[in-house]
């Protein structure tokens, strides 16, 4: 991904870390609070209690997703501000005002992209917590990163909300197979 990043010019890396500064501040905040959900979620389905374990991952889409907005909303609505946070240089405020509303908009999928990752670690689905980031990061950023960013700037933008669209999805299909079929056998044949 950097390398079609750097391809695109000085300004663009300079946008661009601005962009992946900011977001590590939200993720980060968000992460935390995820990796208390494996917690919660390990314990109560150690005890049987998948019902709290689906209250625990609804509860933090809930969360997630509410506080993700904040930050969608502040890099949908005032991206040029947070960039002069790290920069002046109009030429990277003027890609940032382009690019900060695609990652901002991508923050809201990145909720369950994230949080089912840390459930299917949670309740001993290691092949699904495990695929989920390969998936979003190898089969598909990376590869849709390049590809777009072949495009030009604007669209290489897009490979952020994609991705994550596209990895939330996959984690649904896995959190439907895990409810209809793994669950019932790891519960003793109970209902999930």
């Amino acid at each position: 991904i950097q390398a079609a990043i750097n391809s695109l010019g000085t300004i663009v890396i300079a946008a661009s870390s601005a962009a992946f500064n900011i977001e590590v501040i939200a993720y980060d905040v968000f992460n935390s609070f995820s990796q208390a959900c494996t917690t919660f979620v390990g314990q109560n389905y150690g005890a049987g209690k998948l019902d709290r374990c689906k209250k625990t991952l609804n509860d933090s889409v809930l969360f997630g997703v509410a506080l993700m907005a904040l930050g969608t909303l502040c890099f949908v609505s005032i991206p040029a501000q947070m960039l002069r946070v790290f920069t002046s240089d109009e030429q990277v405020i003027a890609i940032g005002r382009v690019g900060f509303p695609f990652v901002g908009v991508s923050f809201i999928p990145m909720v369950t992209a994230q949080i089912f990752p840390v459930f299917f670690q949670a309740v001993g689905s290691s092949l699904k917590s495990s695929a989920l980031p390969v998936i979003r990061t190898v089969v598909l950023f990376v590869p849709l990163g390049y590809l777009f960013s072949r495009f030009g700037l604007n669209w290489f933008w897009l490979a952020f909300p994609v991705t994550e669209t596209l990895t939330s999805c996959v984690g649904f299909a896995f959190y439907h197979q895990f409810l209809t079929k793994e669950c019932p056998k790891m519960m003793s044949g109970g209902k999930c």
